[in-house]
C-alpha cells in the first residue's frame, strides 16, 4: 500500500498552528541507515546539482542540518512540512536504492507517485 502525500492545506482548510508543528519537530527523534542516508546523497546531488561556486548537496551537511531537522519521524497525515514523514521517506530511499542512474529513478518517482516526488523535493 503507497503512502500517499497530501497537501495539509487543501485537505484540512488550515495547517498546523506553528506551536503545534515545533512540538511534533521538537519531539522527533529518527536517523537515516547508512544505505539510506547514501541513497539520499545521490539522489540530492541528481536534485541539486553542483554549479560554478555551488558544491554538491552530499558535501554540504545538508541532510543533518536541514532534513533529519525538519522531517517528522511520524506524521502519517502529511499534516507537516514537507507531507513526508521518517517512513514514508524511508519507502522512498528503498526505491531508489540501487539505482544505476539516479536521474532516471526519480524521473520514474515522478511519473508514478508525483505527489510523493514534490514532497522530497519539497523537503529540500
Amino acid at each position: 500500500m503507497e503512502h500517499e502525500i497530501s497537501n495539509p492545506v487543501r485537505r484540512r482548510g488550515v495547517a498546523l498552528a506553528e506551536s503545534d508543528w515545533r512540538s511534533v519537530l521538537a519531539d522527533s527523534v529518527w536517523s537515516l541507515s547508512n544505505e539510506e542516508r547514501a541513497t539520499l546523497e545521490r539522489a540530492l546531488d541528481a536534485l541539486l546539482p553542483p554549479a560554478g561556486s555551488f558544491p554538491a548537496p552530499s558535501q554540504t551537511g545538508m541532510i543533518d542540518a536541514f532534513i533529519l531537522q525538519r522531517v517528522p519521524d511520524s506524521d502519517p497525515e502529511g499534516r507537516l512540512y514537507p507531507a513526508l514523514d521518517a517512513p514514508a521517506l524511508a519507502r522512498l530511499l528503498a526505491g531508489l536504492q540501487g539505482a544505476g542512474d539516479m536521474t532516471a529513478a526519480l524521473a520514474d518517482l515522478e511519473r508514478r507517485e508525483p505527489l510523493a516526488f514534490t514532497a522530497l523535493c519539497t523537503g529540500l
